[in-house]
């Protein structure tokens, strides 16, 4: 089987994963999609959006929302859920 790449988009940063086991487009429908923490860690401080992407990492690291391994976003939602936070964009607001 010839290999497949399958792209999404995360705000203004592409990320690409490799499996020779992609078939097709419709393969990378994610109905419970990875989630990215510490974008700040992947960008260089002098990117434009780099104190955005601190603060928030800042804001989760404080709520206790960076420990352990959450990636997907059925797990966030409900880690967010049991700290009584949302997020509003790059803002970790309380419920």
């Amino acid at each position: 089987m010839k290999e497949a790449s399958c792209t999404w988009k995360l705000d203004s940063m592409i990320f690409q994963r490799l499996s020779p086991g992609l078939r097709a487009p419709e393969d990378c429908v994610f109905v419970n999609p990875p989630i990215l923490h510490r974008k700040d860690t992947f960008v260089l401080p002098n990117y434009p959006r780099y104190a955005e992407f601190h603060r928030l990492s800042e804001m989760e690291g404080e709520a206790g929302l960076l420990v352990g391994s959450i990636v997907f976003r059925r797990q966030w939602e409900s880690a967010l859920d049991v700290a009584g936070k949302r997020l509003i964009g790059h803002v970790l607001v309380n419920i």
